[in-house]
């Protein structure tokens, strides 16, 4: 019985071995000294059941990590740029750490941590010329906003969403964030400060019918922008 046990025991601990070593794919680092000496560090590991999936993040001054899918990882440190992933990175988790850098300051590594990337995982990038679209927001009537003010005492916020209509009260700040589950261009920059909450009332339809009707009932009047963005485009090898 006991020699079961041992050779049980045995098998176990060679399986779990063989796992963990599985799951580690690679762990490197790099110090840019053009750049501060900022030092760049990444591990690469196998998703599976003795490892960690989920999604992380850790920031001081000088220190910036994430840890998540690629593009959650490339997303973090290039927020002003779209991204365009081809192929499937799936079955690893990337752990990237950025030190001795500004972490305020972390998009202007990107290149720099975009080269170092492609070398560890293996996929070639570019970046191409680009323009975004995003709404900006004005208040072009402030005596109709006006009559839409929330008096009632005890409610932050509420929004009832059905198939035809929007009823919402709240803040212009929550407004815009739950406009912005409802069109597809971003609603995007400094909002006016109101100090009062609104009371709303929409019939849900189009971004062009919604942004109609607060303009027209609720004096809030949304204006297309545009700005140069960069496509980031990642191909596997």
């Amino acid at each position: 019985m006991k020699n079961t046990i041992h050779i049980i025991s045995l098998a176990l601990l060679v399986f779990l071995s063989s796992c963990d070593f599985d799951s580690k794919k690679s762990y490197d680092s790099k110090t840019l000294e053009e750049k501060n000496n900022a030092k760049l560090e990444l591990e690469i590991e196998r998703k599976g059941y003795f490892s960690n999936n989920v999604s992380g993040s850790s920031e001081g001054e000088f220190m910036f990590q994430r840890m998540g899918s690629l593009q959650e990882v490339i997303k973090s440190f290039t927020p002003n740029n779209s991204l365009l992933v081809k192929g499937d990175f799936q079955d690893y988790t990337y752990n990237l750490k950025v030190t001795d850098f500004p972490a305020k300051d972390i998009s202007l590594l990107r290149d720099e941590i975009l080269s170092f990337m492609a070398e560890e995982i293996g996929f070639e990038w570019k970046a191409e010329d680009g323009t975004r679209e995003f709404y900006s927001v004005e208040i072009s009537n402030k005596e109709l906003l006006a009559q839409a003010r929330d008096y009632q005492a005890g409610i932050k916020q509420q929004s009832k969403i059905t198939k035809n209509q929007i009823s919402f009260v709240g803040t212009l700040t929550d407004l815009i964030t739950l406009l912005n589950k409802e069109v597809e261009t971003p609603i995007e920059g400094q909002l006016p400060e109101l100090g009062f909450n609104l009371k709303i009332e929409l019939k849900r339809g189009s971004t062009e019918e919604l942004f109609k009707e607060l303009r027209n009932s609720y004096g809030i009047t949304f204006n297309k922008e545009f700005e140069s963005n960069d496509q980031i485009i990642i191909t596997k090898l």
